[in-house]
């Protein structure tokens, strides 16, 4: 009698144990409710905004591009030339020139078919290339180029400069 009496509460206890076992299975943790530590991506309703979180660049002279527009598939594209400082007068002298070109999407496939068919080179031989000048963020595509010696030689932002682009649009 004496073993069936300790036989079942060993059989109470164990049952106990996996039915908590099982609830604790099925009860959120900690990890899968809490909030991720990094938030989402900041969307842009058009380049003004994009430009106005870019402030600590410096960007001037920009203006609406409907051709890359256009050809981007963006919403709104403008280019800019950032000011560095070495310019003298009124003057931008050519090999100072760093150029920013601004695209927003309100939808992300637009940006997507714009990538597929510049690596498949459908657009010219450069296309391709071009993209070695952009990074994307978001819901905006910009390219960064800064103008080298001659006048068609262009080279991409350095990595210092593309983190510091991200920083300022995260802000």
């Amino acid at each position: 009698m004496r073993k069936l009496i300790v036989l079942s509460l060993l059989l109470t206890a164990l049952l106990l144990g996996c039915s908590s076992g099982d609830e604790a299975a099925s009860a959120p943790t900690a990890a899968s409710t809490a909030s991720p530590t990094t938030p989402p991506e900041k969307t842009f309703r058009n380049t003004a905004e994009v430009i106005k979180a870019l402030d600590k660049h410096n960007l001037i002279n920009c203006q609406e591009r409907e051709v890359d527009r256009k050809r981007f598939f963006s919403n709104d594209t403008v280019s800019c030339i950032l000011d560095t400082g070495l310019d003298t007068g009124d003057e931008i002298r050519l090999d100072n020139v760093v150029l920013f070109v601004i695209s927003t999407y309100d939808d992300i496939k637009q940006m997507d078919l714009f990538k597929e068919k510049c690596k498949k080179d459908v657009y010219d031989n450069e296309c391709n290339s071009y993209l070695e000048y952009t990074f994307f963020h978001s819901n905006v595509m910009i390219n960064y180029l800064k103008k080298g010696g001659k006048l068609t030689e262009f080279h991409p932002a350095s990595k210092d400069t593309i983190d510091s682009i991200l920083e300022d649009l995260l802000d």
